[in-house]
């Protein structure tokens, strides 16, 4: 799992070869990056989560609601929106105020990182005292 992952992961930013300013320019680029990057993480997660001692670690843990979460937040809807913002404007013909997509874009990340990170945190440690025999509440 572990190479097309990294494979796919590498060719869709290695087509920014040379064009990394355009990305500081446009406001779909950074949404399609961003779901690129959380791509690369759940998948990286998802194939750490395939060996035995992390399946028991995590396996009924809130760490895969964190990890879906991040999946399905960071990968589909950062695409989606990446893919509204280039669509809508060539229907319409209006281009939305870059600085409130920019405040979508951040508020966006920020918002699940802070969702999913203490998930994640927190079913490693409640898998850890789970495998210890101890209560986790």
């Amino acid at each position: 799992m572990i190479i097309p992952v990294v494979a796919a992961t590498i060719n869709f930013v290695m087509t920014f070869k040379g064009q990394w300013s355009q990305v500081s320019n446009s406001y779909t680029l950074p949404f399609f990056l961003t779901a690129v990057l959380y791509y690369f993480v759940v998948s990286m997660q998802g194939t750490a989560e395939a060996f035995r001692y992390t399946n028991l670690l995590w396996h009924f843990t809130d760490f895969t609601v964190g990890h879906s979460h991040l999946g399905f937040y960071g990968i589909i809807t950062f695409a989606i929106w990446g893919g509204a913002y280039a669509i809508v404007p060539r229907l319409t013909g209006k281009e939305p105020p870059h600085h409130l997509v920019g405040v979508h874009f951040w508020l966006a990340s920020i918002g699940l990182l802070l969702y999913a990170i203490p998930l994640m945190i927190g079913g490693t440690l409640k898998g850890i005292m789970w495998m210890e025999g101890k209560p986790f509440l």
